[in-house]
């Protein structure tokens, strides 16, 4: 854990502010006239601040990688948005066609609308980001993650998730897994598009009801499966993006904390600045632990969820 911010509650003191304490007090003492060494010709504060450049360049590529990955996040939200808007449409053509009063033109009808909404799906599972990646594919994000051959739909990618580093010692999955959603038999086949397809061709053929009604029935319970996976896979992915907020909010507090301190090393006797420097780790220890106690259940209630 980085240990440049903590939080300090129930009227505890907080380390940042005893830091700043002392940097105003060296303040001060350079306003004084007091002899000054700048870190050119004090090895001490070359040292420290080469740490602290160190430090701000690794929570700067954290944050650059985090900010894309809540840009993919965001793409994936609307695309399994626009998933679960479409199974509701789906349900509610099978509700309508399971009516037996409706005429062989409205089941027709309803077979159209059906094999529409089964594009758009296909199309949303199929869906790719900036740089071309399938969102949808897992692991094998080159290709498709969806394909169909003669009417029948199978999973083209995989189920694994790829991960990135988003801060010192979190990772997170880049990606959720939805298609399937589709397969009631946790394979690659997705049988529920197939059905779906088969009871669009059917009432599109004009075929009697009698034919099909069972069928349509059947698909009710499998739809609305679909539509509690989808659900589960949006609520997992507005975890993860209120995560990666919060954390780009805490990455860039630190950054403003290094670049602070940093200045203020510069222009510190060497007998002040090095009194400082160990009050400073010493603070930090002490930071570390309080923050490892106030962040335990936000871990477990964030990152521990998300995996």
């Amino acid at each position: 854990m980085n240990n440049s911010v903590g939080f300090m509650e129930n009227g505890m003191s907080n380390p940042i502010a005893v830091i700043q304490k002392e940097i105003n007090q060296t303040f001060k003492q350079i306003e004084n006239k007091k002899e000054v060494n700048f870190p050119s010709e004090n090895p001490i504060a070359s040292a420290y601040n080469t740490l602290i450049e160190s430090e701000i360049k690794q929570l700067e590529s954290y944050k650059e990688i985090n900010q894309h990955l809540t840009s993919s996040f965001s793409r994936q939200n609307n695309y399994i948005g626009n998933i679960k808007e479409t199974l509701d449409g789906i349900r509610e053509i099978l509700l309508r066609a399971a009516n037996g009063v409706h005429f062989t033109e409205d089941r027709r009808v309803f077979g159209q609308e059906l094999a529409g909404e089964i594009d758009q799906i296909m199309s949303s599972l199929n869906a790719q980001d900036e740089e071309g990646n399938y969102l949808f594919a897992g692991t094998k994000s080159h290709i498709p993650a969806v394909k169909e051959v003669n009417g029948s739909y199978s999973d083209n990618g995989n189920q694994q998730h790829k991960e990135v580093s988003v801060d010192k010692n979190r990772r997170m999955r880049t990606n959720v897994n939805i298609t399937s959603a589709f397969s009631t038999n946790n394979d690659t086949r997705l049988d529920l598009l197939d059905r779906l397809k088969k009871l669009s061709d059917d009432m599109k053929q004009d075929k009697p009801l009698a034919d099909y009604q069972d069928h349509i029935n059947a698909l009710l319970k499998p739809t609305e499966n679909a539509i509690n996976s989808i659900i589960e896979a949006n609520s997992e992915l507005a975890i993860r993006i209120k995560a990666l907020v919060s954390l780009d909010e805490d990455q860039q507090t630190k950054i403003e904390l290094h670049k602070n301190l940093s200045q203020q090393l510069v222009g510190m006797t060497e007998d002040k600045e090095y009194i400082y420097i160990n009050r400073l780790f010493e603070l930090h220890s002490i930071q570390e632990k309080y923050s490892k106690i106030l962040s335990k259940k936000y871990e477990f209630n964030i990152w521990q969820t998300i995996r």
